[in-house]
This record gives C-alpha cells, structure tokens and sequence, in this order.
C-alpha cells in the first residue's frame, strides 16, 4: 500500500538562509515492503508556480534541514511520503520565510 500523507509539518528558521523541517508518519502498518523508505521535500520561492524536490532516499528520517536558501523571500514547502509501492500525496503547503 501507498503511504499515508505525513503529519504535523513543522517548519522552524535555523539561520539567515536554512529552514528546519520536522513531521511524522502516521503509525499505519502498510504490510509486508510497505514500510516508509524515504521522503520527498518540494519546496518553491515563486508562490508555488514551480517546485524544486528534494529526495531522502533512503533515509526514512523525518527530520530535514533545507539549506542555501535565499534570506527574505518566501518559501513553500511540503512533504510526501514514499515506499515501494509509490508516493503518498503531499502535505498542504506551508509558508515560511527565512530571516534574521
């Protein structure tokens, strides 16, 4: 089975330029092979008009710093899932924006 979209998306401010992700999987057993292997993190600077991804496979961490970002600019970023069955849906976007 796909995964659940995951939860509690947090996103805290590190440094001029880095954002501090934290979220959680939701305690659903998936079967055999369903366990989560992995993450994509999209993030976007133009309003969501087009995102760059970043793949955590195969690190299944729910933890992730995104870094060398541009300070005073709007990010929105969101989160899925993936296993070897394929890809949960996203996260809702959240907006953040990284500053001093």
């Amino acid at each position: 089975k796909i995964p659940p979209i995951p939860i509690s998306l947090t996103l805290s401010i590190l440094e001029r330029k880095e954002i501090y992700l934290s979220w959680t999987n939701p305690n659903v057993y998936l079967g055999p092979g369903g366990e989560i292997n992995g993450h994509y993190i999209a993030y976007s600077s133009d309003l969501g008009s087009s995102f760059s991804v970043v793949d955590t496979t195969p690190d299944a961490n729910t933890l992730y710093t995104l870094t060398g970002l541009d300070e005073n600019t709007d990010y929105q970023i969101k989160v899925a899932a993936k296993n070897t069955a394929g890809i949960s849906n996203y996260t809702l976007v959240q907006t953040i924006r990284p500053h001093l």
